[in-house]
């Protein structure tokens, strides 16, 4: 076990760190280097700087989507909030979506009798989220810069969301406690990040979604448990996500296929329509022979997306 001297952004610890790898990334040519605490757990990335332009160019294809209009569905997790948080009547609690993309959430909060607000680093899925959607209170700013417009304005919140943001965050510490401070008594912080103890979890040559500059922390239940504790908030409920079975059976297609066949995820962007039809092919010749393993699996298995929510109760000073 390699150690170093470090201190965690999440918990604190100031001490010996579990060092796993390096990484270069393709885009700025950014050296990186991976470490866990010994203590919470959490995995995270150094250094870690946002890069505004890494969005705005797409260089993900979920951002070139984004910016295309072409995601039109809410994803499985926002459905999870609406789970929990039924629909309201009377009086609109005011809900702030920290990285609301094009606004999709919001709509559909909206509709369900929130006051919608937002923010995003992205500028095009704001504009997106303005001018196609109809939502007057989207802003394309940070969390920082949306925290000094509140205090000045006295915004306060019910809930903030925050769907797979808190792994892009450079200040993890600061955004919380900004997030806390907007929260009114009682209020709710909800949201998803990456599961890295989930059950089809990759390491895939050529995809760097879960590598900086894009993430820049990795957590598993206990490390989000302690992360939200210590940043001031109670009745911390963390737990996996259980997926729609398409959605499910379709990630233990390609799990089997990488595992078993040992075959390469990427193939040249040329060959894309030759992809497709053997990806048909291969969907229809796995998957009836991996529908009875998958109801077998299904409740025995982490699944890739964390959901947690926290209060910040009636007793806390804002």
């Amino acid at each position: 076990m390699d150690l170093r001297s470090q201190q965690c952004p999440g918990c604190g610890l100031s001490g010996p760190q579990i060092f796993r790898e390096t990484f270069r990334d393709p885009y700025f040519g950014q050296d990186y280097r991976l470490f866990e605490c010994s203590q919470c757990g959490l995995q995270y990335w150094e250094p870690r700087r946002i890069i505004p332009e890494f969005y705005e160019k797409a260089y993900l294809r979920e951002y070139r989507a984004r910016h295309e209009g072409r995601l039109k569905r809410l994803k499985y997790y926002h459905l999870e909030f609406f789970k929990n948080f039924a629909r309201f009547s009377g009086v609109r609690p005011r809900l702030l979506d920290v990285g609301c993309g094009n606004g999709l959430f919001l709509k559909q909060a909206r509709e369900r009798g929130f006051e919608p607000w937002g923010i995003d680093l992205d500028q095009y899925s704001v504009r997106f989220a303005s001018e196609k959607l109809g939502l007057s209170r989207v802003l394309a700013l940070d969390l920082a810069g949306f925290f000094q417009k509140a205090q000045q304005e006295n915004w306060r919140f019910e809930f903030i969301t925050a769907f797979e943001v808190l792994e892009h965050q450079d200040h993890l510490k600061d955004f919380l406690d900004r997030v806390f401070r907007l929260l009114v008594p009682g209020g709710f912080f909800v949201g998803t990040v990456p599961n890295r103890e989930n059950f089809f979890r990759m390491e895939h040559p050529g995809s760097f979604v879960d590598y900086p500059p894009n993430h820049f922390f990795r957590f598993n239940q206990q490390s989000l448990k302690i992360l939200l504790e210590k940043a001031g908030f109670e009745k911390v409920v963390v737990y996996d996500i259980r997926e729609p079975f398409y959605k499910y059976l379709k990630n233990l297609e390609k799990f089997t296929w990488q595992k078993v066949v040992r075959a390469p995820k990427n193939v040249g962007g040329n060959y894309k329509r030759i992809v497709k039809i053997f990806r048909f092919f291969r969907a229809l010749c796995l998957r009836p022979v991996l529908l009875f393993p998958a109801l077998i699996l299904r409740e025995r298995i982490s699944y890739p997306v964390l959901y947690f929510q926290a209060q910040k109760t009636r007793g806390s000073d804002g």
